[in-house]
């Protein structure tokens, strides 16, 4: 089955590519997802993230941050996981769209005041548990630093 570059990715099928029925439904969490989403109220979460730094070249510098978010939706809309929400009851996933135009990533804006702002925000950011009451938001957030120009 081939996807439009837009289309939100699907979850696995419910059988195992060796032709067994799988434990877990197709959209149900994995066991480090569990683990994840099981965090221990008031305690730190376990957290996957990754940092990008981008520096565009000089003659490209009319990048926008609704620019970036767009670039976020497309890159999330590749892993069914980064577009849905956790049902608190059955553990498994439902898609917050049907395409990368219906994602409304949570991010937040960040003006870079020294070389460091990066590293504080980070610290922040792994500081900082989701609410998973919130059926209305993925369990990944972005922050995105810029200069003063963006």
């Amino acid at each position: 089955m081939s996807h439009h570059s837009d289309t939100i990715a699907r979850g696995s099928s419910e059988t195992s590519k060796a032709g067994k029925k799988t434990l877990l439904p197709p959209n149900g969490l994995a066991i480090t997802e569990r683990v994840f989403y099981n965090s221990t109220p008031g305690r730190p979460q376990v957290v996957m993230g990754f940092m990008c730094r981008l520096r565009p070249p000089k003659n490209c510098r009319n990048i926008t941050i609704e620019r970036i978010v767009d670039i976020l939706k497309l890159a999330a809309a590749s892993h069914h996981r980064l577009v849905s929400y956790v049902d608190p009851h059955t553990l498994t996933t439902h898609l917050l769209g049907e395409t990368a135009a219906d994602f409304r990533p949570v991010y937040r804006v960040v003006r870079r005041e020294d070389p460091n702002t990066w590293e504080t925000v980070l610290k922040e950011e792994m500081n900082t548990n989701f609410d998973l009451r919130d059926l209305s938001k993925p369990l990944w957030r972005s922050a995105i630093t810029v200069p003063d120009d963006v």
